[in-house]
């Protein structure tokens, strides 16, 4: 590679970001030496004898490419800490931020700077980050089923133990042979089998849901209540 400004290079390639320079059909004019460590390849193996592609996983190159030149965005052929990735000598797919520009060669011919900064730090501060969300999403669900559960066996506990007293009295009170007995039982029976169904839902400690019609999903109580904590 042709060069005008030997200083500009010397600061380049004493630079921590690896730097490559390709010429237009993304064949390797020049790497520095952080660059040559990110990549795993010997000088010699990347800069004549290298191109974009075999420094990118399947296809990535090409995408690469394509928001460099911009299409639909006026040509602009430049890109600025896209996230992406790179493979290295090794296999590695490594995850990194690239800028590219286009620059003139010593002979004219236009030629284009990358400089990837490897992110692998920060990816996987965001992974981090996310699983942690994730639990607090989990604990906020818990927290506000807890306090759903709990204020709707309390609403619901007052009415059922009313309709569970009326029943009791009305089976009391009422002839054996009332037609109306078989009636009032079944509706003392399902009463408490209600009753017992709040008193569960008051216990409710755990976000667990099974699946119940097409897509949708209910609260399972049978997971989502403490196995000591079941029952009334």
């Amino acid at each position: 590679m042709s060069t005008d400004a030997p200083q500009a290079l010397a600061l380049v390639e004493l630079a921590p970001t690896a730097t490559l320079v390709a010429d237009r059909e993304g064949k390797l004019l020049y790497a520095n030496a952080a660059a040559v460590q990110l990549f795993g390849w010997a000088l010699d193996d990347l800069v004549e004898r290298r191109s974009i592609q075999d420094l990118c996983p399947p296809g990535v190159a090409r995408e690469m490419r394509r928001r460099y030149l911009g299409r639909g965005l006026g040509g602009r052929m430049r890109l600025e800490r896209a996230r992406s990735e790179i493979l290295t000598a090794g296999g590695d797919r490594v995850p990194v931020a690239v800028s590219a520009f286009p620059i003139e060669n010593g002979g004219g011919r236009a030629t284009v700077a990358f400089f990837v900064e490897d992110i692998r730090d920060q990816v996987r501060v965001e992974d981090q980050l996310a699983r942690l969300q994730g639990r607090l999403d989990h604990g906020e669900r818990q927290v506000l089923l807890a306090e759903l559960a709990g204020t709707a066996a309390h609403e619901l506990n007052q009415p059922l133990t009313s309709v569970v007293g009326y029943a009791e009295l009305l089976t009391r009170r009422l002839d054996p042979n009332d037609p109306s007995r078989p009636a009032i039982t079944i509706i003392l029976k399902e009463a408490e089998r209600m009753a017992d169904l709040v008193r569960r839902i008051g216990k409710v400690t755990k976000y667990e849901t099974k699946h119940y019609v097409g897509e949708s999903r209910i609260v399972d109580l049978d997971r989502a209540v403490e196995p000591e904590k079941r029952g009334g």
